[in-house]
């Protein structure tokens, strides 16, 4: 992923790191990621697979996706 990796999410960036997910789940970093933050859980909704790809109560490791690429130029 290059240097696009070092973008951190703003809503995630505000999270204590205990309610992060790990370093290697590529949605962390991903611009069609889209954070939500609440008492109870924190979510990612995927804006190009159309489904919840991570939340705390379900922490899917996805480690690579062709999504990350969509919308950037070659």
């Amino acid at each position: 992923m290059g240097e696009s990796k070092k973008s951190l999410s703003p809503t995630l960036s505000k999270l204590d790191a205990n309610r992060q997910p790990h370093d290697d789940l590529v949605c962390k970093y991903c611009p069609n990621s889209i954070w939500f933050n609440d008492a109870k859980e924190v979510t990612c909704y995927c804006r190009v697979m159309f489904l919840v790809s991570w939340s705390t109560k379900k922490p899917k490791q996805i480690l690579e996706c062709d999504g990350f690429f969509i919308g950037q130029e070659q």
